[in-house]
């Protein structure tokens, strides 16, 4: 078997604070992401009641309800939310002794340490990452390895920040195949003397994300529409469809296909390396 393929079949372990049992994660995936959202709704029912007359909770509360729909065992921790650009935001954090995946966090903004209702749908949103995580415990597995093989680098960053994360707005099927061109372009540039296996970690690391990313959105937006028929307050760039703005469907594909193409390639070159091993085998033997 060669290197590459051994190296695939490597699964970075979590550590106990992040994952949940073996037989909530078995099936599909549908099935498991069914799960994960099936989680999101029983944060909702828990939380929903616990805003007071004036719309707020505390930091504790929140963690205290994410706790108790969650296995007690599971590290998360309730930051407050420090970026002005972004409402909430979710995080992965290291063990600076082992170098593995300790916790992950749920930043959201605050008004001196307490929780507007305003914010319900944003905690949803966040609360959706960090039960992927949990449900599909290989994007953990994934970042770990990243991260412990020094592969988020400023580079890549920028080329998923700037090109593929980002809301394209496209314009009929033409801008669409426009956009999945020059960004497939860009990505290959990016992958310029890089091996294999490591094409193929930035490749996941992008589609796992983009996957996480694409049912917070639906998430977000079921909860706006049911707080507007609900008449509780939300923001209106809540029920946007973001799956359509930011082309997730589409860009996922398409690191899907260049991910077996780069498997395809691989192996092409694997065969060819045993054929002529064995062509000088039998010249050899001769």
């Amino acid at each position: 078997m060669s290197e590459f393929n051994t190296n695939m079949q490597i699964l970075n372990k979590l550590s106990p604070t992040v994952k949940i049992s073996y037989s909530k994660i078995r099936g599909s995936f549908e099935t498991r992401q069914n799960n994960a959202t099936k989680m999101v709704d029983k944060l909702y029912k828990e939380i929903l009641p616990k805003f007071n007359k004036h719309g707020y909770i505390t930091m504790e509360t929140l963690h205290n309800s994410v706790s108790k729909v969650l296995n007690k065992n599971i590290n998360i921790s309730i930051r407050k939310n420090n970026d002005v650009i972004f409402d909430g935001g979710n995080d992965i954090l290291y063990s600076e002794f082992t170098g593995k995946i300790s916790k992950t966090t749920i930043d959201i903004n605050t008004i001196k340490n307490k929780i507007n209702r305003e914010s319900l749908i944003t905690i949803l949103h966040e609360f959706q990452h960090v039960v992927d995580g949990l449900f599909h415990p290989k994007y953990l597995s994934r970042n770990q390895k990243m991260a412990n093989d020094g592969l988020y680098t400023k580079k890549y960053d920028i080329l998923y920040d700037d090109l593929i994360y980002t809301r394209d707005f496209p314009d009929g099927k033409k801008d669409k195949k426009y956009i999945l061109n020059r960004l497939r372009h860009k990505i290959e540039h990016f992958f310029r003397g890089m091996p294999a296996d490591v094409k193929m970690d930035y490749i996941q690391d992008a589609k796992y994300c983009l996957l996480s990313e694409k049912y917070a959105y639906s998430t977000q937006r079921k909860y706006a529409k049911i707080a507007k028929k609900k008449h509780f307050p939300f923001n209106a760039d809540e029920l946007e469809n973001e799956n359509k703005n930011f082309m997730f469907d589409e860009k996922i594909k398409l690191l899907k296909d260049m991910g077996f193409e780069i498997i395809k390639k691989e192996r092409s070159e694997h065969a060819r390396r045993l054929k002529e091993h064995k062509k000088l085998t039998n010249v050899k033997t001769k």
